[in-house]
């Protein structure tokens, strides 16, 4: 059980880390296109 959940918490944070990297990914093509 312990070693499902630790690779449960460990697919979740790599899950959250490219959900933030996504995010500012959007951020900056939405910028790039008010610019023009």
């Amino acid at each position: 059980v312990n070693t499902s959940l630790t690779a449960t918490l460990a697919r979740l944070r790599n899950t959250r880390e490219e959900r933030e990297q996504f995010d500012e990914a959007n951020k900056q093509i939405i910028m790039h296109l008010k610019t023009k």
